[in-house]
């Protein structure tokens, strides 16, 4: 008998990695790396975001952010804001070319998520749900007494 636990991780492990390779395969038809795709999706949503907003609307570490942000900049997707603050602090936006292929980004990630099959309220009962989830899993890891237990919500 398959326990909740191995069940849960299982169908998360498997969800994840599912989306992995759906990025993957449909980013590489556009000439993308997954992690630029992200930040593609991110700053067209966004209008713009510094290094730092980037990193965690991306959820990742400074560094991989850098090389993206240099490698969409090169590709003359992105631009640096020039400002009179520190480069870190300008925001990152998308060129008319990045707009164009954010777009493009944008309306595939759109339809992934049509084709996984679930209604608005579906879809919004399912979010809420996994935050709830995240925020107690949160909960647990932040515990002081390195304890992991107790009654969750």
């Amino acid at each position: 008998m398959e326990s909740r636990f191995g069940k849960f991780t299982g169908l998360l492990i498997g969800i994840s990695r599912g989306i992995q390779k759906i990025k993957n395969v449909e980013m590489e038809k556009l000439g993308l790396k997954g992690k630029q795709a992200v930040a593609l999706f991110q700053l067209y949503c966004s209008g713009g975001l510094t290094a730092s907003e980037l990193c965690m609307a991306c959820d990742e570490d400074k560094a991989a952010t850098s090389r993206v942000v240099k490698e969409l900049e090169e590709a003359g997707f992105v631009f640096v804001e020039v400002g009179g603050q520190k480069k870190y602090r300008n925001k990152i936006k998308l060129t008319q070319k990045g707009e164009t292929l954010a777009k493009i980004v944008a309306e595939k990630i759109e339809s992934m998520v049509e084709f996984a099959g679930l209604g608005v309220k579906d879809r919004e009962k399912l979010y809420e749900m996994l935050e709830q989830i995240l925020t107690n899993i949160q909960k647990i890891c932040s515990q002081d007494d390195g304890e992991l237990g107790g009654k969750n919500d």
